[in-house]
């Protein structure tokens, strides 16, 4: 009997323990902060749930304790799977960690979100168990990174921060470089700063980002036209984004756009990681999971929430 529920103050030291081996399922997350050291990570969700943070907890006899966050900005409709911690053990039962994905997605129902994304390396044991739970495959995506920037490479670019004037400029741009499926949950986060550059009167790129002090995360949104000049246009971004700085920079670019990878290479950038985004439907409301106890080696079965989920194409 697996129990699963919405941590309080007496299970800090509880998740305290767990997070040091956690597996990080958000890039701004992995990429500017540190949940183990970070109260915004770790005590957010147990002490300011209001915050758009709420961390769950499923613990059962013979089974591992694992602990789960998600996070869900003010007017979004799209909630994230923050982390699951510790990681699973390829080769042993992840039941626990189903729960613990079925209780974030019931939380995140709650709180009225539309989906629960994760951004997860496609050679983890938690994308066969985020497939179990219900999220399907919307994009493969690369994770570029860097030790500080270098380059500053002479360029004819300037960039500037968005204006309400930029924004059907901006959607036209997203239609144009984003698949119509992949749109709803492939947009920055509404808070995230944004830059853009104009062409002749039209958005042909649309960089944003966010800054941390453990490094600076960017999702650039560049048209296909601007192909030539990509790599000076990505360092124009980084040198008004973060100009001097030595932390890692990383720079998620999926496969719809997989083009801007010479780019990347150009700019001095290592491939980090193959990820897949992956996503839950929740608008048709949550229900309570039913797990049976199946032993896998004579059933053979995975075992699997019993939660309503939409299936989507694997896009990328």
């Amino acid at each position: 009997m697996i129990e699963t529920y919405v941590a309080g103050i007496t299970d800090w030291p509880t998740v305290r323990r767990l997070v040091e081996q956690p597996v990080t399922l958000e890039n701004e997350s992995a990429l500017t902060a540190d949940i183990r050291t970070t109260s915004g990570g770790l005590l957010g969700g147990i002490l300011l749930p209001s915050r758009g943070l709420c961390t769950v907890v499923a613990r059962g006899d013979d089974h591992p304790t694992v602990a789960g966050q998600l996070k869900l900005r003010v007017d979004d409709s799209n909630a994230h799977v923050t982390y699951l911690a510790p990681a699973p053990d390829a080769s042993g039962d992840d039941t626990p960690w189903l729960h613990a994905l079925d209780a974030l997605a019931r939380e995140a129902g709650k709180l009225r979100a539309h989906h629960l994304i994760a951004e997860v390396e496609e050679d983890s044991p938690l994308f066969t168990t985020l497939r179990a739970a219900g999220y399907a495959v919307y994009a493969r995506q690369t994770v570029w990174v860097r030790q500080g920037l270098a380059n500053n490479m002479p360029s004819r670019f300037r960039l500037r921060e968005e204006a309400q004037t930029d924004v059907a400029d901006v959607y036209s741009l997203i239609d144009a470089t984003v698949p119509k499926m992949v749109q709803p949950v492939a947009m920055p986060a509404g808070d995230m700063p944004r830059l853009v550059y104009r062409e002749n009167g039209r958005v042909m790129a649309y960089i944003a980002y966010s800054v941390g002090k453990r490094g600076v995360y960017v999702m650039p949104y560049l048209h296909p036209d601007t192909l030539p000049d990509a790599a000076a246009l990505i360092d124009a971004a980084l040198q008004m984004v973060a100009p001097s700085t030595k932390l890692r920079v990383g720079v998620v670019v999926r496969r719809y756009q997989d083009w801007l990878d010479h780019a990347m290479e150009r700019l001095g950038f290592a491939c980090g990681a193959h990820q897949a985004l992956m996503v839950k439907h929740l608008t048709a409301g949550v229900r309570p999971a039913a797990f049976s106890a199946l032993d896998h080696r004579l059933e053979g079965v995975r075992a699997k929430p019993h939660t309503q989920s939409y299936g989507a194409p694997v896009l990328g």
